[in-house]
């Protein structure tokens, strides 16, 4: 978590990002990967996602992200 939020901080020194608070934007991104890629694995046992899924998954979570705070 620490490494992304570094990241943000680094993107809003640079005026790249436009956010208040880089730790709850690391959080809101990671949960956004974390709810298709981590916990239905973990709680209900599902297998891991296919590469192609695991694309689509980053790249909306990030598309989502920017809308946001790009």
């Amino acid at each position: 978590m620490e490494g992304v939020t570094l990241w943000l901080r680094a993107a809003v020194a640079h005026g790249k990002l436009k956010l208040s608070d880089p730790v709850f934007a690391a959080h809101q991104l990671q949960g956004l990967v974390k709810s298709f890629a981590f916990w239905p694995q973990i709680t209900m046992g599902q297998p891991t996602l296919p590469a192609d899924i695991q694309q689509q998954v980053v790249e909306s979570a990030v598309d989502m992200f920017l809308a946001c705070y790009g």
